[in-house]
């Protein structure tokens, strides 16, 4: 069976559900005498990785972003967080088979888990970076379909 029949013939975004959000590391260093008028732009580096429990028909996308700035500063404040999202997919047969002992997935539920798991994240990160020096970084609205944007270093101009 071909990956675009997966695709376009079996997908259904309603039958999408994220039902387990768990922030599984968090850490932000900030030196104490820094100036957050001297950043020049952020660092940022992100790991996406997808697993399925066929058993159980679950989806887990494990989303890692660490983040630095590049300033004028003595020393750089940085922040690392890890996130584990949990999706359940009611016809989970339908987007997700095992095609000669290796899994194959429709690529519009990829790319939903995708859309759903970065926004949140762009979300927990504008709160959880509200009160420290790094408080201007704000993870970019992306294509989904933009698969060079994983596991690849970004710049953010301030």
């Amino acid at each position: 069976m071909s990956q675009e029949k997966l695709n376009s013939r079996n997908f259904n975004p309603l039958s999408l559900s994220l039902i387990e959000f768990i922030i599984t590391n968090e850490s932000i260093v900030q030196p104490e005498y820094f100036s957050i008028e001297s950043i020049v732009e952020y660092d940022s580096k992100i790991a996406i990785a997808v697993a399925f429990n066929i058993d159980d028909e679950l989806i887990r996308l494990e989303y890692d972003i660490d983040l630095e700035t590049n300033s004028k500063n003595k020393s750089e404040a940085r922040a690392k967080f890890s996130f584990v999202f949990i999706y359940e997919y009611n016809d989970f047969s339908q987007v997700v088979k095992i095609v000669d002992n290796q899994v194959k997935a429709s690529a519009q539920l990829g790319r939903a888990i995708f859309s759903v798991s970065h926004s949140t994240v762009r979300g927990v990160l504008l709160m959880k970076l509200s009160n420290t020096v790094i408080r201007d970084f704000i993870l970019p609205v992306t294509d989904p379909a933009m698969e060079k944007f994983m596991n690849n270093n970004k710049k953010n101009k301030v």
